[in-house]
This record gives structure tokens, C-alpha cells and sequence, in this order.
């Protein structure tokens, strides 16, 4: 951590965070779409966190899992770099 409390990674540290991460599981994707689809609100309407609700879901195999502050903001910064490669 840096002096100000924030998480801080060098390469090496992420790649072994992301070798830790399983692959997405599709079902949970899929059933993750079908909550949110279900929801009082219109279709895709919170655009990229239904997009990162998915993929916590199928990170994680549950559609509503409770996540420790320090897991969250690695899984996203993991989900951030995957997407910019």
C-alpha cells in the first residue's frame, strides 16, 4: 500500500493476483443477465456495472456474493487491464 492506504501493484504481483483468478463461468453470466433483466428498470440501462455484475458473478458462481474490499478492487483492476489488452 501506498502512504495514502491504496493498493499498489507491480507486474509481477498482478499476474499472480490474475493466476489466481478461475475463468468466468458462462452459467452464471447467463443468470446473472436473466436477474438483471428481471429488474424494475429498462433492458441494459446501467451499462458497464451490469457488465461488471456479470462478471462478478461468474468470477465469484454466485449472483449475489459479498466481496472484501481489497478482493473487489482487484477483481476490478484485473477486469480493467484485461479489457484494454
Amino acid at each position: 500500500m501506498d502512504m495514502k492506504g491504496n493498493l499498489m501493484f507491480n507486474r509481477e504481483k498482478l499476474e499472480l493476483i490474475a493466476g489466481k483468478v478461475d475463468n468466468p463461468d458462462k452459467k452464471y453470466f447467463d443468470l446473472a443477465q436473466q436477474k438483471l433483466d428481471s429488474l424494475t428498470k429498462p433492458a441494459g440501462s446501467l451499462g458497464r456495472l451490469e457488465e461488471l455484475a456479470k462478471q462478478i458473478a461468474g468470477i465469484t458462481c454466485n449472483l449475489c456474493p459479498v466481496l472484501d474490499k481489497n478482493i473487489f478492487s482487484r477483481w476490478l483492476l484485473i477486469m480493467e487491464l484485461s479489457m484494454k489488452v
